[in-house]
């Protein structure tokens, strides 16, 4: 009775399971919006020139090209290859074809065209010869090789690239083995390049503040030649007053914003110096001083400029009488667990419109900061739409935007809007960002059990012999002859004992023959079925070399 009640929980967690990973797997491929896009047309012939490339690379690389696409006159005025626009390398996926080019490359032609060809693009596009490239990941490296010679060869198409080399030295020793000193000095040799000259500057005033900035005194945030010393401080957030002289804050899985205002007012009279710490290391702004006497303030004088990085944590100190203007420090805690690529949401608007015979169009904007991933809902009230929420891209750990969704109404309707977590869509964002993985959990925890049971057989000690000899002993010992049956019985009587033995030796042979035949044939099927994308990718490129 226990081991059928073990037996019935068991399958009761994998059917759990089973139906977890059926409702993501459902949410990934069919919990996704109608496309709505519009189909781009040529307005001109096509035409894929191809483009000559060095024989030793042609002869390394036979089955990669590369084109030049082009419309119309583009097309004929560029044939001799006086090229002088900006050069754009299109590069298809698994399984793609380099005419895919021709969408955005007509695209962009027509927009060349509407300005005069003031500037314009060179889409170039490489043929992989529709490479599986998903399925056997060693191309890749071959692929990245050519594509390196090809970038070589588009820019000697050019009188001039308008990318200048850069030189820069030192003779400190210790870069070449002190990681930390390695990091900082490469970081300013970066804010020491001019964006305009992309040259190392020579103005001496930026160099000394980058120097200062890096070597002597980091407030952990990143380089800015001309920082903003006013910040704005609006958003929806909460603004939370403290007015203990010592005070610490711990957050965990928090997903709203909150200033934490400290008035200064009456702590002028007791204590000349204001200190404050912070474990969050990122580089955003995170103290700031209001001049106005509210508990709020629109704008702030940012103060992470002062601040000093040290191990763990990042701190500063203020002498109180050097700011006599500032009647408040404010403290910004960003959201900590509110983005995560995980979370889902559903979110119902109903809207109720009164005294309105015709329809009204809202608007439902969903802006993602970090990726741009703008998603427009258009909706006629009054009505009841659904909004699926949900993030394609993970937020930055330095970035502590927060998603919005803008709704653009009617005055003349009244709406209500519901948010709740939606559990399915939850399961299909862990499907869709971890479910690569799964696979190969499966199939090692497969081949684990399939060692085990080998390893299992071989050290018993038993007589493994060959399964069709296993079964014809077994087949032999069942035998029994009608005729001399009552003889038979007399006699084994005497043999009882030894032949039950018999059965139960030949029995165990034969399970144990079965058992590791068909671990052994799993175990090939196994790996037969693991190395069929390489094989089909080999026969798919031996053929096309063939061809060639």
């Amino acid at each position: 009775m226990f081991l059928h009640s073990v037996n019935l929980w068991n399958l009761a967690f994998y059917a759990l399971m089973v139906f977890m990973a059926t409702l993501g797997l459902w949410d990934v491929f069919f919990g996704f919006e109608e496309n709505k896009c519009s189909m781009s047309y040529m307005f001109e012939y096509p035409e894929y020139q191809k483009i000559e490339l060095p024989k030793k690379l042609a002869k390394r690389y036979p089955a990669y090209e590369l084109y030049l696409y082009g419309e119309g006159s583009y097309a004929e005025e560029h044939k001799a290859l006086p090229l002088t626009g900006i050069p754009v390398l299109f590069l298809p996926g698994n399984a793609g074809s380099y005419k895919q080019v021709r969408s955005v490359g007509s695209i962009a032609l027509r927009k060349a065209e509407d300005i005069d060809f003031k500037y314009h693009f060179d889409f170039f596009s490489v043929n992989f010869n529709e490479e599986l490239v998903a399925l056997y990941g060693g191309s890749l490296q071959k692929q990245t090789k050519f594509v390196h010679e090809c970038i070589k060869t588009i820019l000697k198409l050019y009188k001039s690239s308008a990318v200048p080399k850069t030189w820069v030295s030192t003779d400190h020793l210790s870069i070449v083995w002190c990681k930390q000193l390695q990091l900082t000095t490469i970081r300013a040799f970066f804010d020491l390049i001019d964006a305009d000259t992309k040259q190392i500057t020579q103005n001496p005033k930026k160099k000394l503040s980058v120097l200062n900035h890096h070597f002597i005194r980091h407030p952990a945030k990143h380089f800015e030649e001309n920082p903003s010393i006013i910040s704005d401080l609006t958003g929806t957030s909460m603004w939370v007053p403290v007015k203990v002289s010592k005070w610490t804050y711990v957050a965990y899985n928090e997903s709203d914003k909150i200033y934490f205002t400290f008035p200064l007012a009456n702590h002028r009279k007791i204590y000349t110096h204001v200190y404050c710490q912070s474990t969050m290391l990122d580089t955003n702004s995170w103290i700031f001083g209001c001049i106005n006497s509210t508990s709020m303030c629109r704008q702030g004088v940012d103060l992470s400029w002062k601040a000093e990085l040290l191990p763990t944590i990042k701190s500063l100190t203020l002498r109180l009488q050097d700011y006599p203007s500032l009647s408040h420090l404010v403290v910004y805690v960003p959201s900590i667990h509110g983005s995560k690529i995980y979370q889902a949401f559903k979110i119902n608007v109903v809207s109720k419109c009164s005294g309105v015979k015709e329809e009204i169009t809202s608007i439902y904007k969903l802006h993602i900061p970090w990726s741009y991933e703008d998603s427009l809902t258009i909706a006629q009230a009054p009505s009841a739409t659904e909004i699926s929420v949900k993030l394609h891209i993970a937020q930055p750990e330095n970035d502590s935007h927060v998603a919005l969704l803008k709704m653009y109404t009617s005055s003349d309707c009244q709406y209500e809007v519901t948010v709740k977590t939606s559990f399915s869509q939850i399961l299909g964002q862990v499907v869709r960002f971890h479910g690569g993985a799964l696979p190969a959990y499966v199939i090692s925890s497969i081949l684990l059990a399939y060692g085990g049971q080998l390893y299992s057989l071989f050290s018993t000690g038993k007589n493994i012999v060959h399964l069709q000899a296993s079964l014809t002993t077994f087949k032999n010992s069942q035998t029994v002859n009608p005729k001399h049956s009552r003889r038979s019985e007399k006699k084994s009587n005497h043999h009882k004992d030894s032949t039950v033995h018999h059965l139960r030796l030949s029995a165990s042979d034969a399970e144990d023959s079965l058992r590791m035949h068909s671990t052994v044939i799993n175990l090939l099927t196994w790996i037969v079925l693991l190395s069929m994308p390489s094989l089909i990718y080999w026969l798919k490129n031996l053929r096309c070399v063939l061809f060639i």
